[in-house]
């Protein structure tokens, strides 16, 4: 089987809100218009609720040939899902999958970036 470039999955908690799936989706046309992403496939996986689940998503990844994987993380913070419940996943899989690497981003954190959004925000409703 040939060796794939390598996979991004664009992975979020998830919601019965379906604008959670839009801002993922937002995200992953983004990715796939910068170049300096080209070749890599990049997907969406969720960890509750919604569907596809990051599992199926990479299993299936794994599956299509694809042995570098990187979950990317639409989390602001740590908490049980990046700490745990995410790593759980990705440590069964590669104990599955020895000649698979799957890597797993941090979450967003405390990066100036997101002041800069948050500020935006803020000033979207500011009247004075």
């Amino acid at each position: 089987m040939e060796k794939k470039k390598g996979a991004i999955v664009i992975t979020g908690h998830g919601s019965r809100l379906p604008y959670n799936m839009e801002v993922l989706q937002f995200i992953k046309e983004s990715l796939k218009k910068d170049d300096s992403f080209n070749g890599f496939k990049i997907e969406i996986g969720f960890v509750q609720i919604n569907s596809p689940k990051l599992s199926e998503v990479l299993e299936h990844l794994i599956k299509d040939g694809y042995r570098e994987i990187i979950v990317a993380l639409v989390f602001i913070s740590r908490g049980i899902h990046t700490d745990k419940d995410i790593r759980k996943v990705v440590e069964e899989i590669t104990d599955r999958h020895k000649d698979v690497e799957i890597t797993i981003t941090n979450p967003v954190g405390k990066d100036k970036k997101l002041v800069e959004i948050i500020k935006d925000r803020i000033y979207e409703h500011y009247k004075g």
